[in-house]
């Protein structure tokens, strides 16, 4: 797979129609898992790459945020009959030292943006090939009033 450019995938998005491809001609969908401690998560490598591209932050670096005990979650969305759920926290060192965060993929702390360390992820529940498996669907800065809320429910 070619490496996806922000501007250039902003760009095509924003001049999409209905019916368009998500992805730009010629990218090839191929699901990716990571195990993580008891966990199974899963993506598309190529939204991976556009996640990674257009916020800065990919999907290895997003399932650390379930390791943070004080995470909010929030299901308040239905996309295609799917409900989306949604986590905002910080990505926790694991607590398998077998499953260090992998920096060869990112930099969990130097890349988040907007409010070092938190983050908003969209994800959703199944089953597939492993059983109870999280779809990552998106990862991105949290925003100020998201970090707020997460701030406000630790420090209570």
């Amino acid at each position: 797979m070619s490496e996806i450019d922000g501007n250039e995938y902003r760009e095509y998005r924003k001049n999409r129609r209905p019916g368009d491809p998500y992805f730009p001609e010629g990218t090839k969908s191929e699901d990716e898992y990571f195990f993580l401690e008891e966990r199974v998560f899963v993506w598309d490598k190529a939204k991976n790459a556009t996640n990674k591209a257009i916020h800065g932050i990919d999907f290895y670096t997003a399932v650390y945020v379930f390791n943070d005990e004080f995470k909010l979650e929030d299901e308040n969305s239905f996309v295609r009959g799917e409900a989306r759920r949604q986590a905002v926290g910080e990505p926790m060192e694991p607590t398998d030292p077998k499953h260090p965060i992998d920096t060869r993929h990112s930099k969990p702390r130097a890349v988040i943006g907007e409010v070092e360390g938190v983050l908003f992820v969209v994800y959703v529940l199944g089953t597939g090939e492993f059983g109870k498996e999280t779809r990552i669907i998106s990862a991105r800065a949290a925003d100020q009033d998201e970090v707020s809320a997460y701030f406000d429910m630790k420090y209570i």
